[in-house]
């Protein structure tokens, strides 16, 4: 068969919804099950990563809620410089001091890693730079954005502001920004027949880039053509596709159907990981993490004893609060020497250790090596 039937027969196949044959076709029956993913949860395309647009503006009809500008003079300043863009006439800056219905903002757009077009509307991001103390009411005025500093005008935006509920002195516009220009981005280099794919941070790893980049390759080799493609490991965090040269007309195809391939996560070998949020307060456990036996003693804990111990009546009954937890090790039937980190966690709980004084016993648990995992703490 020549390697225009095989190309139309698999894509005959995937339109119908069948698995190519071959060796391909025991990787989709093992990712048939519950746990199965797919190649772009786990991801993202070289080539189409995001834009931020940045700009600063001012925002009017603040209930005397804006910058305090008898305090701050820089605020006097931008506002002159609008007065006098505008045919204004102010000597000077000092003039415009004591305002407060007005305030210097920050603006950020992201354009998407799909890109956008010329005329497109989206969001924006609105954020106080002095010292207003909330946005709501307020009305951002025409403020140019640009992705370089010194770069020309890429869109425009203007229009009331939504405010975040959790902070007054930041807020959104809905489909306030105009594109002035057209972004475009592609997954594909002139001159080049590779696509490369990013690992996520979570996943990053040699086993797991050998996985993704075997099970690529398997379900690309159709037949004796040499199928539509392959893929190779370059980096713990990064596979590289490359399409066949006959495959080439139809890349997007092909992309697509790499991306969407079924992935049974039950055969990723991910390592044991404690993630620590700290802006969230949260700790996070992948994996059957262990810690190995260790003594831990915080300044947080105390014990009051009464002694001797008065005799407990039903109207003066004792209270206990425990002030120990007992974490035990892993019952496999085995001999053991180490515990579930979860179970230690559960035990902090439950003698009442703040957030902080948590991730300081997990930081010293790992630099003595008594922690048997990654430890990762995001900004």
């Amino acid at each position: 068969m020549t390697r225009r039937a095989w190309m139309e027969y698999g894509r005959s196949r995937r339109a119908l919804g069948l698995a190519a044959p071959a060796v391909a076709a025991a990787c989709l029956v093992a990712a048939a099950g519950a746990s199965a993913s797919d190649v772009q949860s786990m991801v993202r395309v070289k080539g189409l990563e995001q834009n931020e647009l940045n700009g600063m503006g001012i925002v009017v009809g603040l209930p005397g809620t804006g910058d305090q500008t008898k305090r701050t003079l820089h605020v006097a300043r931008y506002l002159h410089e609008l007065h006098r863009n505008n045919g204004l006439g102010v000597q000077s800056p000092v003039e415009l001091q004591g305002s407060d219905s007005v305030a210097v903002v920050t603006v950020t757009c992201t354009i998407p890693g799909t890109g956008a077009r010329e005329g497109d509307q989206l969001d924006a991001v609105v954020s106080v730079v002095g010292n207003a103390k909330s946005l709501k009411g307020g009305t951002l005025l025409q403020t140019f954005l640009r992705l370089t500093k010194d770069g020309p005008a890429d869109a425009w935006v203007s229009g009331p502001i939504d405010i975040d509920p959790s902070n007054q002195r930041r807020g959104t516009i809905r489909g306030g920004v105009q594109l002035l220009t057209d972004f475009r981005t592609s997954a594909f280099r002139d001159g080049s027949r590779e696509v490369t794919l990013i690992i996520n941070p979570e996943y990053a790893g040699y086993p797991v880039a050998n996985m993704l980049a075997d099970q690529i390759t398997q379900q690309l080799q159709i037949g004796a053509s040499g199928g539509e493609g392959r893929a190779e490991v370059r980096s713990p965090n990064e596979v590289v596709l490359t399409i066949s040269e006959w495959a080439w007309e139809r890349r997007a195809a092909t992309l697509n159907y790499v991306l969407t391939m079924p992935i049974d996560r039950s055969l990723l070998e991910l390592p044991a990981r404690v993630v620590i949020n700290r802006r969230a307060g949260v700790i996070v456990l992948s994996g059957d993490v262990q810690i190995s036996p260790a003594v831990i003693s915080t300044r947080t804990l105390s014990i009051t004893r009464i002694v001797p111990p008065p005799e407990p009546t039903p109207a003066d009954p004792i209270f206990y609060t425990d002030q120990h937890v007992k974490v035990g090790t892993v019952d496999d039937g085995l001999p053991t020497t180490r515990a579930r980190l979860a179970d230690l966690i559960e035990a902090l709980d439950a003698l009442k250790v703040d957030f902080e004084t948590r991730v300081d016993v997990l930081y010293e648990l790992h630099r003595i090596g008594k922690l048997h995992a990654q430890l990762v703490d995001l900004p």
